[in-house]
This record gives structure tokens, C-alpha cells and sequence, in this order.
């Protein structure tokens, strides 16, 4: 069963979001899972999913021949998503989504130019896990070594 899709209104509540406070792991090339993890559960926790998963109605932009109140709360919660999203971004990533229109936008730009890497890690974490002798460590070290891979692994799903 599908979730069912937001309706925004003119009644809906807008919720401030910014990337130090929400977001406060910035995006480099080498952590998306952990920041994905972060910004999927921080939206997940403000009911803000939604605007990132596309499972919002998106009103339309005039309603009467004139400016649509339920279009003008969905844009202004996008827009502050979309900065802190943008925010939460390391500057070197950040030109390669500034051209996003939406909140959506920005996420499928952004899973799209790091599953691979993320593939690529998982990849690398298991090779890691199983070929990791304990050599000159104490038990204590490999052991710690094992766990710090496996929690790596749970984090990328």
C-alpha cells in the first residue's frame, strides 16, 4: 500500500528548517549516507517528508484567476527546504544542485549523483568486513575495527 499523498491548504502551518540546527552534518563526497540518513529523518520528524519524496499534491498556482494561498504555503515550504538542504551542502557540491526548482528536485539530483558512490562503498565495507585479519591488533582493536565496519554498513543501508 502506497502512502497517501499531502494536501497543502492554505491553513497548512509553515515549519522553519536550517542547516545548522536540522542539517548539521554538511554533504561531502564521501558521507551521503550518513546525511541522507540525517535530512530523511530530521523531514520524517517535522512532517515535511513530503516535500522531498513526492508524495505531495502540489496546488495549483492560481485558483480563481488569482494567486492560490495553498500554492504560496507549498512554495515558501519548499523554498526554505530547498536553502537548507543547499545549506547543508559542502561548497563544492553545491554548484552541482544550485539549479534545482524544488525541494524534489534537489533530492533526486543529489541520490542520483551519489547512489553509485554509495554502491561502490557498500561494496568496499564488505570486502573490508571479510577480509580484515586481526594480525598484530589486540582483540580489543579488531573487534572495535569489525564493529566500526559493520555500523558503516547498517548506516548505508
Amino acid at each position: 500500500m502506497s502512502p497517501s499523498k499531502l494536501t497543502i491548504t492554505s491553513e497548512t502551518e509553515i515549519i522553519q528548517v536550517n542547516a545548522p540546527t536540522h542539517f548539521p552534518t554538511k554533504l561531502t563526497q564521501s558521507n551521503f549516507p550518513v546525511w541522507k540518513t540525517q535530512v530523511y529523518s530530521t523531514l520524517t520528524g517535522l512532517g515535511l517528508l513530503s516535500y522531498i519524496d513526492g508524495n505531495i499534491i502540489i496546488p495549483d498556482q492560481l485558483k480563481d484567476s488569482k494567486p492560490n494561498p495553498a500554492f504560496v504555503i507549498w512554495n515558501r515550504q519548499d523554498k526554505i527546504i530547498l536553502s537548507a538542504m543547499l545549506g547543508s551542502c559542502h561548497e563544492n557540491i553545491q554548484p552541482l544542485i544550485s539549479t534545482a526548482t524544488s525541494a524534489t528536485d534537489m533530492w533526486n539530483r543529489l541520490v542520483t549523483l551519489y547512489a553509485n558512490r554509495s554502491r561502490s562503498r557498500i561494496m568496499s565495507l564488505k570486502s573490508r568486513l571479510m577480509n580484515n585479519p586481526c594480525n598484530t591488533r589486540s582483540m580489543g582493536e579488531y573487534l572495535e575495527d569489525i564493529r566500526s565496519t559493520a555500523d558503516d554498513l547498517a548506516i548505508v543501508g
